[in-house]
């Protein structure tokens, strides 16, 4: 077992500094009412990476390039998806996650049919959504690691202006510029879909602080600073956990001790 840990821990590392920056975002999309948008987009990503890796083997691009460049097929179509669902929606203040449901269902089934035209893609499709940490290069690890530390560093610097400019939007109903927010919100969701999947990436965005609004106890500043604190210590634990079991999926472990930890913390902290 101690073995098998210091073999991964590069990646367990990696994974938990993604992990708490994934959950921070959450928390400012989850305020903004952006949940099921961000779903979408996140599909849209993946829609984008299995449409990249289709053309690229079918050019017979070399395998290590592949990873790599379809980062930008995957940004391409998410960004594609994020501008769709605003004109979809504009000017509808009813049952606007109808409709970025109905759009993450066509995104889905256009996965889905991708992976079809690409009879190669049948693994892909499972990677790409279910994801696999436990199969990170040391080189993957340590971009994921960088990625998730600057990510984390500019929530952390500027969370007090998102927390207003969440305020204002949804509450005060003031409209405000989130280029900046959105660009690097796009970003990171297609970053994390192509290196670790959509379940760790979705899972990490909503399940701590969705959990976590059922203590009516917890206060802003402790329910992000929980929100990355689960988070954290759910992908260590959870994939510990994974390597112990190996009969056990890595990625829906952790979820499924993201769910349980917080619930937990929840419980204990809306008494």
């Amino acid at each position: 077992m101690l073995a098998l840990l210091s073999i991964y821990k590069f990646t367990i590392l990696a994974g938990a500094v993604l992990a708490p920056a994934l959950a921070l975002l959450g928390c400012q999309l989850a305020a903004r009412d952006r949940a099921v948008q961000t779903l979408c987009v996140a599909q849209g990503a993946t829609l984008g990476v299995l449409l990249g890796i289709g053309v690229l083997h079918y050019s017979n691009v070399a395998e290590s390039n592949v990873h790599y460049s379809t980062i930008l097929s995957g940004f391409m179509v998410s960004v594609l998806t994020f501008y769709a669902g605003n004109r979809l929606v504009a000017h509808r203040l009813s049952s606007r996650n109808s409709y970025f449901t109905a759009l993450f269902v066509i995104l889905l089934a256009a996965a889905s049919l991708v992976s079809a035209v690409f009879p190669a893609l049948e693994t892909h499709l499972a990677q790409v959504f279910f994801g696999d940490l436990a199969t990170l290069t040391d080189r993957d690890s340590a971009i994921t690691f960088v990625v998730g530390v600057l990510v984390l560093f500019w929530l952390v610097r500027s969370w007090r202006s998102m927390v207003d400019d969440s305020f204002s939007l949804m509450i005060l109903g003031l409209p405000r510029s989130e280029r900046s927010f959105d660009f690097i919100s796009l970003l990171l969701l297609c970053f994390s879909v192509q290196f670790v999947g959509f379940l760790f990436t979705a899972a990490c965005l909503f399940v701590p602080t969705t959990l976590l609004g059922l203590a009516r106890g917890i206060g802003l500043k402790a329910h992000l600073l929980l929100c990355a604190l689960m988070a954290s210590f759910s992908v260590a634990m959870g994939f510990a956990f994974s390597l112990w079991q190996t009969h056990l999926p890595t990625v829906p472990t952790i979820v499924f001790v993201l769910a349980v930890c917080t619930a937990g913390v929840a419980l204990s902290r809306g008494r």
